[in-house]
Order: structure tokens, then sequence, then C-alpha cells
């Protein structure tokens, strides 16, 4: 949970002519990049697991692949060529991890090339928001106060959840800098759904 404000809320509303309340929802969306999620991995002449891997990050890979197979980042070294494609559905290790495991294990080559139907059950989406505002104004249109409450549905795992729904506050209220009083009250919940994760455009 988040909360931020500025100036006294209850009195701008107050002496607000005009206050409206509405009710919005973004939708949970795929990325579809062309590329789906895709890692090739070997044991170089080093001894150094080698992963090359459609990503966005390779230091976020490196971190990922050496936490959950065991490993020193040392280790590892991750090449990151011109991808097809992501818009911050690839910033998180999916097929990385389990082509590593298995070079790791084996100290032999390993591929794994998800379908666009396995893209969409097994990596993640845009978070689903439930947005609840309340906007004061006087009678030229100036603005006066904005209350903005903001669920989101991080679904089955964190990942980034609470600082996109941070962002969602942060990123639209400074856009009304002149506004006397602003409230921001943004909560993250889990659900039994795909998990939410960076999409371009908070």
């Amino acid at each position: 949970r988040e909360k931020f404000h500025k100036g006294d809320i209850s009195e701008e509303f107050k002496n607000s002519d005009v206050v409206i309340e509405r009710a919005y929802i973004t939708q949970p969306q795929a990325h579809c990049m062309m590329e789906t999620h895709r890692a090739y991995t070997y044991i170089d002449a080093n001894g150094r697991l080698v992963v090359i891997s459609a990503n966005q990050s390779a230091y976020h890979m490196r971190r990922q692949i050496a936490r959950a197979i065991g490993l020193k980042n040392s280790q590892i070294r991750v090449i990151k060529p011109r991808i097809g494609g992501g818009f911050g559905g690839k910033n998180i290790a999916v097929t990385e991890i389990y082509a590593s495991f298995v070079t790791w294990k084996t100290k032999r080559p390993a591929k794994l090339v998800y379908t666009r139907k396995e893209t969409f059950a097994m990596t993640n989406t845009r978070h689903q928001m439930y947005f609840d505002i309340k906007l004061g104004s006087d009678k030229e249109g100036n603005i006066k106060a904005i209350d903005m409450k903001a669920l989101n549905n991080t679904g089955a795992y964190g990942d980034n959840g609470p600082s996109v729904c941070s962002e969602s506050g942060h990123n639209v209220l400074p856009v009304y800098n002149e506004v006397p009083a602003i409230k921001f009250d943004g909560r993250t919940v889990y659900t039994n759904l795909v998990p939410g994760g960076a999409l371009r455009g908070y």
C-alpha cells in the first residue's frame, strides 16, 4: 500500500463549485511481441553458463538465474542480441531459468522456445487496475482537488506490482502540479490469476 498527499483535500472539496466522482478500469493486456520468449544455453570453455536470450535486461536475467539455480553472478554470462519486441514483458526470467537449469545439470546445450499460447499463459500481462477518482473545481474549470484511489491486481506473484501501483499515482498526479490538494491511496493485491508485470505506458 502506498499513500501520499498534498494540501488540505477536505477543505478544497468543500470550497469547490463542482465535484465529480468517476470509476475506471484498465484491463489486463498481453504484450504480444512478435518474438515469443526463448533462450539457448551452453557451458563455455571457462566453465561459465552462457545464456543467449530474447530479454530486455541482461543484468536482471543474470541475477535471477544465479539466485534460482544457486550460482554466483560471475559463473553466468548473459548475451542479449537484438530482440523481436518486448514492451516490458521480457524484463523477467522465464525460459532462461529452465534452460539454464538443464545445461548446468547436464553440461549440455539446451534451448526453450515458448509458443504464443505458452507466452500468454506462462508469462505476465499489464496490471489490471481499478481507479476511483474524485475531482473538485471552481466554475471556471480550475481543478482544486483530486482524490485518487487505485486497486492493483498483481496476479499470483508480486513481481513489480507495488512499484507499478505507485507509479500510477506518481506519474499522473504531478501533471496537475498547480492543483492545491491531491491525495493518492494505492493498494496492490494478490489474485489467483496470471501475474501482472511491466508494460509500456503506466
